[in-house]
């Protein structure tokens, strides 16, 4: 249900997810099921979309690679993995030029 809001409301993720992720004093559980929506919607939203939010997204999940929470911590670097593979460096999408927001 989440994933399917937040794709159909992408502005949940500048309003909710990323400052949720950011704020660091949240649940571990809540935490992972926020970057699981926010690695979904990036995953499968329009190219402006992503390329608007990728950078964000990455500043927001990176730090809890260092968590010591070992189930999160293994879940962001798994997420990271997919999210470099599907947006690799290279890729166009971490250009923020020519984007519109959409939200």
């Amino acid at each position: 249900f989440a994933i399917r809001f937040t794709l159909e409301h992408p502005s949940v993720l500048r309003s909710y997810v990323l400052p949720t992720l950011t704020s660091y004093d949240g649940q571990p559980a809540a935490i992972s099921s926020l970057v699981h929506v926010l690695a979904h919607v990036l995953m499968h939203s329009p190219e402006n979309l992503q390329s608007e939010l990728l950078i964000d997204a990455f500043a927001a999940i990176s730090p809890w690679m260092s968590t010591h929470h070992h189930n999160l911590r293994s879940f962001v670097q798994v997420v990271l993995h997919y999210l470099l593979e599907k947006f690799p460096p290279t890729s166009d999408a971490w250009s923020k030029k020519n984007v519109h927001s959409s939200m």
